[in-house]
């Protein structure tokens, strides 16, 4: 199982839930600061536990959410963890 966090600009959030829901049952977003260049930015990160979907789904998800915010890059970050719900 593993974790997947992408993090991108905190523009278009409606749009980038929108995005995420035609690929993704459930997922945590999180309100963040970041630095692009030296410079401030608000910033989005995207937590996503992965059991079923695999890593095209995700890279798929990161390159939408990259076009929607007419960004040059977004990060993709992959947690190797165990988790339980109880």
């Amino acid at each position: 199982m593993a974790l997947y966090r992408i993090i991108t600009e905190n523009v278009n959030k409606q749009g980038i839930i929108e995005i995420i829901t035609k690929y993704i049952d459930g997922f945590t977003l999180i309100d963040a600061q970041g630095y692009w260049r030296g410079k401030p930015e608000d910033a989005l990160i995207i937590e996503i536990e992965v059991v079923l979907t695999g890593q095209s789904t995700i890279y798929s998800l990161a390159k939408d959410i990259k076009k929607l915010n007419n960004q040059e890059s977004v990060l993709i970050q992959k947690i190797e963890t165990k988790s339980h719900f109880i």
